[in-house]
């Protein structure tokens, strides 16, 4: 049994001043595993000692959390005979400080939106956020975290907002499912924005080929559709203007000309 309680505190990080929520967690179920989570609950002492050898109980319990007490908490717990007393000092004096951090942590949930990158990635750094808050105490429902995670994706998602408000009053969707139609709506954009990058190299559809001075085009339709379309570049010497569009009229007869106009 020793050798079983070692490995256990040894898989919890000793608490410090921080998530106290996430450690007392880990902490009740480190007491369960070994048989000893009654002891911090409020009816123990009531309990007989036939049913329960308390005096061993409340050492084991008491270990357990001490030794996952980071050095400077433990000044704090110091006076406490009891794994009960010790447990409700920290509740006392962590808990109180979570309300802050829950203040913050929801601030950063409302704020966060999705810009660009992978929408997966996105994610993860939303659900980190929901599981700190949680850990802070502060929790929400489904419904709340599927209408912020809605409220912080871009226009382009919208259809997927409005086709879950069109069922939205006859069923409740969880958060999975909500995640699911994103990554389904990001798939398809990607498809869509590949084919757009296809069609604009199929706009081309005359070709041609420079030799010296002169550019001659072979008049071959390739892939013509609605989207297809000629370019006019603009030429800023007037020179080389005229001299294109009256057939490559020589320097003297544009100067010949100009005079008679």
């Amino acid at each position: 049994m020793a050798t079983e309680n070692r490995n256990l505190i040894a898989g919890i990080k000793q608490f410090d001043g921080k998530g106290f929520y996430a450690w007392k967690i880990r902490i009740r179920a480190a007491l369960d595993e070994i048989g000893v989570l009654k002891v911090i609950s409020d009816d123990f002492e009531a309990m007989s000692d036939k049913t329960f050898n308390q005096a061993n109980k409340k050492k084991k319990a008491k270990n357990v959390i001490i030794q996952n007490l980071h050095d400077r908490i433990l000044h704090s717990v110091h006076d406490k005979e009891k794994a009960k007393d010790i447990m409700d000092c920290l509740e006392k004096t962590y808990a109180r400080s979570g309300l802050s951090e829950q203040i913050e942590l929801k601030g950063k949930l409302n704020n966060m939106k999705f810009k660009n990158g992978a929408l997966a990635e996105y994610f993860e750094e939303f659900d980190r956020v929901v599981t700190d808050l949680a850990n802070a105490g502060g929790n929400l429902t489904d419904q709340e975290i599927v209408a912020i995670l809605l409220s912080g994706m871009p226009r382009s998602y919208n259809s997927v907002t409005a086709s879950l408000d069109i069922f939205s009053s006859e069923t409740e969707f969880d958060i999975h499912f909500v995640k699911n139609k994103l990554l389904l709506e990001e798939s398809r954009q990607r498809k869509q924005g590949h084919n757009n990058s296809i069609n604009k190299k199929k706009q081309v559809f005359l070709e041609g080929q420079k030799k010296g001075m002169m550019l001659k085009i072979t008049f071959q339709v390739r892939d013509f559709n609605k989207n297809s379309a000629l370019k006019a570049y603009s030429i800023c010497n007037d020179h080389m203007l005229w001299h294109r569009r009256l057939g490559h009229a020589s320097a003297g007869k544009l100067k010949i000309m100009l005079e008679k106009n």
